[in-house]
Order: C-alpha cells, then sequence, then structure tokens
C-alpha cells in the first residue's frame, strides 16, 4: 500500500499532502487554515483534442466523434436514484448547501464542488456521482439538442470563431476539431460511443482529485479510500492518447466577416516545441510570459507607441498550451486600423532577437511574477484548478513557484530561439467598422 506523501513548499507556507490510491487514483490535499470554504475538483484526462485512443495490447486505434469529452461532462450529472428516477445530481448538492459545476477544455475534464458545510457527505457524492455513468438511449438523444444549441451560441459569438480560427491556421490536427465537436459529430453520438469513452478514460488510474480548506488531510484521504475500497477497481495501466504528426506550413492569414463594431484582429505565432520533460512546461510558460511581456505589456514602450497610433483599443497577450503538445503566442486586439496594427506587430515579431533585456525590468518583472503566483496560491479554487492543470502537464505547481526567484535572464532570453516569424500568422475578423 502507497504511503501519503507529504511536500512542504516553505517559501510559500505550502504543505501537499499526496497518495496514490490502489486502483490508481491520484489524490492530493492543501490544507488552508483558517479559510471558511473548501473546493474540490475531480479530473479526468480527456478533453476535446482526444478523438480516440491506443489499444495498450494490440496498439490499434480507436476512433470517437469529436465532442464526446463534452457529451460525458453533461450526461454525468444525469444520477439513478434509489427509487428509479433520474435526478439531476445538481439538486442533491444544492439540498446540501454545495455548489456544483463542470468544465471541459482541450486535455481534461473536471468535476468540482466548493461550499463551506457538508464537507464528507459532498466529497463522496461528487466522487460517486463521476463514477456512476448512466446513458439511456433517449436521454443522450434528448442532450443532442441541447449541446447543439449550445454550438450555435457558441459559433455566434466573433471572438471565438476567430480564436478557434486563429489556432486552425498554425495547427493542421490539433485543433481541427472544437472542444464541443460539431452538429454532424453530435448527432452521431450515441450511448455505446459514451460508455466506451467513459471506460477507457475515467478509471481511477486516469484521474486526480485534488482538495483544499481548512481541512485534515489524513482524514480527507481517508475517507476517499473509504469511498475507493467500497467499489470494484483494479489497478490499470493509463490509456494511450492518440497524438498526430502536425504539417509544418501554416496558413499565413485570413480575413472574416463578422457582426462586431469594430475589426478584431488575432494573431498567433506557433511554438515548435511539443515534448517538455518534468517541471519544464510551467517554467517555460513562465519565461515566455516575460518575454511577452517585455515585448509589448502595459509599461514596454511598443505597447505605448501602438496607443500613440491608435493602433489597439484593448490588447491581450499570452503563451498558450492548451493540451500538452501544442504550444502557440497568441495575441488578441480590437482596432481602428486593424492593417496597421498587422504591418507593425509583424515588425516586432521579425525583430525580436533585438529584444532587450537589463537586469533591472528583469528583477522587477521577477518580483511581481512571484507576488502574483503567492497570491493566486490563496483564492482557493484557482489553487486546485491549475495545479490539476499542472499535474496532467506532468508539472508540480508549488515547487515551480517556489524556485521562480532562480531564473535568470539567459535562461528568459534562450526562449527567443523559439519566436519563428515563419510561423506567424493573423486572422482579422471585419466588423462594421469597414
Amino acid at each position: 500500500m502507497n504511503k501519503i506523501k507529504i511536500n512542504n513548499y516553505e517559501k510559500l507556507n505550502e504543505t501537499v499532502y499526496s497518495k496514490v490510491l490502489d486502483n490508481g487514483l491520484k489524490v492530493k490535499v492543501i490544507p488552508k487554515k483558517g479559510f471558511g470554504k473548501y473546493f474540490a475538483s475531480f479530473s479526468t484526462e480527456f478533453g476535446g483534442n482526444d478523438t480516440g485512443y491506443i489499444d495498450p495490447i494490440t496498439n490499434e486505434a480507436h476512433l470517437f466523434p469529436s465532442g464526446v469529452a463534452h457529451f460525458l461532462e453533461h450526461k454525468m450529472f444525469s444520477m439513478p436514484s434509489e427509487d428509479g428516477r433520474i435526478e439531476d445530481v445538481t439538486l442533491q448538492f444544492s439540498n446540501l448547501g454545495i455548489d456544483a459545476n463542470a468544465f471541459t477544455d482541450y486535455f481534461r475534464t473536471s468535476y468540482i464542488i466548493s461550499g463551506s458545510k457538508n464537507f464528507e457527505e459532498g466529497l463522496n457524492l461528487l466522487i460517486d456521482y463521476v463514477q456512476t455513468p448512466y446513458f439511456m438511449e433517449k436521454d443522450v438523444n434528448k442532450e443532442k439538442g441541447i449541446i447543439i444549441q449550445e454550438y450555435k451560441t457558441y459559433m455566434d459569438e466573433p471572438d471565438e470563431i476567430l480564436a478557434l480560427r486563429i489556432k486552425r491556421n498554425i495547427y493542421d490536427k490539433a485543433y481541427t476539431k472544437d472542444i464541443l465537436g460539431n452538429i454532424k459529430d453530435i448527432k452521431s453520438i450515441n450511448s455505446d460511443i459514451l460508455n466506451t469513452a467513459y471506460d477507457i478514460f475515467y478509471h481511477p488510474s486516469n484521474m486526480n482529485l485534488v482538495i483544499t480548506g481548512d481541512l485534515d488531510p489524513y482524514k480527507v484521504i481517508e475517507l476517499v479510500e473509504n469511498n475507493q475500497n467500497n467499489k470494484n477497481y483494479q489497478l490499470r495501466e493509463k490509456p494511450i492518447h492518440i497524438t498526430y504528426e502536425e504539417n509544418k506550413k501554416i496558413i499565413k492569414s485570413k480575413k472574416i466577416k463578422i457582426d462586431a463594431k469594430m475589426d478584431i484582429v488575432k494573431m498567433a505565432v506557433r511554438i515548435d516545441k511539443n515534448e517538455f520533460v518534468e517541471n519544464e512546461l510551467l517554467f517555460f510558460e513562465t519565461k515566455m510570459n516575460i518575454i511577452l511581456e517585455l515585448l509589448c505589456g502595459p509599461m514596454s514602450k511598443n505597447y505605448q507607441e501602438m496607443l500613440d497610433k491608435d493602433l489597439i483599443t484593448s490588447f491581450s497577450y499570452s503563451i498558450r498550451i492548451d493540451d500538452k503538445y501544442h504550444p502557440y503566442l497568441y495575441f488578441s486586439t480590437k482596432s481602428n486600423n486593424a492593417l496597421e496594427f498587422v504591418k507593425y506587430f509583424k515588425k516586432l515579431i521579425k525583430n525580436i532577437d533585438k529584444l532587450q533585456i537589463n537586469e533591472e525590468d528583469f528583477s522587477l518583472m521577477k518580483k511581481g511574477l512571484i507576488g502574483q503566483s503567492m497570491m493566486a496560491t490563496n483564492v482557493i479554487d484557482d489553487t486546485v484548478i491549475t495545479l490539476t492543470e499542472y499535474l496532467i502537464k506532468n508539472s508540480d505547481l508549488f515547487s515551480c513557484v517556489s524556485n521562480y526567484n532562480n531564473l535568470t535572464i539567459e535562461e528568459v532570453k534562450e526562449m527567443i530561439k523559439y519566436i519563428n516569424y515563419d510561423n506567424l500568422s493573423y486572422v482579422i475578423g471585419k466588423g462594421s467598422s469597414e
């Protein structure tokens, strides 16, 4: 039997208690003395980019329609009651005074609860409903209409349309399908597909349970163990996710007519690095964010120049790794001069190797980064969701944040080699300003 592992992060004043149960479920508890609420996330490594799996025995690939992970998220809230009726489990949580929700992104599906009372009942209910698949064909068919309407609403949003388009410009396979799927695929999903996907990806060995609050970690882990010991799960290997060889070519530009008062520009630079060793990915993101902050952050001369030239009205930027393998730099703006903004920003990327990084700016930025990270670890819902994200991405959130102070200018400068002008693409959503 595995023992409880204790990791102390003195710089952050955090302690994490971890245990891998006999059935493979990974449990982490972060005690928060004095916090009035608790928060828990039960997550599977199954998201929008997973359109199948590889059988570890036969090495044969089995494909699903797109949107299965999101469809499962919807259907998991339907749970049979003791008298045989189908109940929405959110009503049971509501009766306990607990908030319940879920989300699906490209690499995971998470079921979450938060509350200030009835912790034991709530945690058991969270685990039990996620581990109680119930997919009647008539209910599955009814759900299709709900999800198709959600898809149509989603695809009416100009920002969402353009964000999806820019990802498809730089990657020809990773983001070809939307997390919700498409209408044809949604219509093709049935109870057999859902049961197969559930059996493959919802086994405890493919799941993480992260809990935080003013809680006794030993009692919490014991509660989870007792719950799992009453269920017939045998340890097995994690499923093998299907990965794809990407086309090296990108679509350089695209113009789309949108229903908006102002032009919207999305720009991206594909990063040709898709393998990260343990804890590398979070540091990679952090260092790249420092580069972006120096290049076009609110305190940079380039940002001020874009404002002075009326190239932007709003502007955002980030390093995005929406799954574990396909990173890209992402820029978004609303503009009265979309083409001039594109011209200006392309020049910035083309000359990125000339970016100056001095010790003073770097030191201030690093202190700010550490301060923000420490504050974020005191927001319990953000802590749990982010910790789960990086667990799946093979990074220890607290360990990385604790070591931010060791980052050097040389390490940050090294990131510039990944920013290739030839990998730049942009999409202009033409609004009514034209």
